[in-house]
């Protein structure tokens, strides 16, 4: 009898701990899947912030255009600004030596 009583204590302290472990596996499982799920919305925003990213560079690449375009148009126009002054000094520098040869004013300022 005693021999029986052993047993059947036995057979419920491993009860016990099957359920226990049993309980620790359900709950390693759900923090497991809580974990994937989580990782699963981070791997989402991080191909949303990847896209993102891809956008903004397209934005920058088409100022950076239009910034050199603007850029090249500015160093035109201000050369032809100095070929203009150019003229404008080389006329003004005739102008002042037929003044001089002449003795009087052809052109008016």
């Amino acid at each position: 009898m005693a021999e029986k009583y052993a047993l059947e204590q036995e057979v419920r302290e491993l009860k016990f701990e099957c359920d226990s472990a049993v309980e620790i596996s359900s709950l390693v499982k759900a923090d497991v899947e809580m974990v994937m799920e989580e990782n699963q919305m981070l791997e989402n925003k991080n191909e949303e912030l990847k896209s993102t990213l891809e956008r903004e560079k397209g934005k920058v690449q088409t100022l950076e255009d239009k910034i050199k375009k603007l850029q090249t148009t500015l160093k035109k126009e201000e050369e032809k600004e100095n070929k203009e002054n150019e003229l404008v000094a080389s006329f003004k520098k005739h102008q002042e030596l037929l003044r001089k040869k002449n003795g009087f004013r052809y052109f008016s300022d």
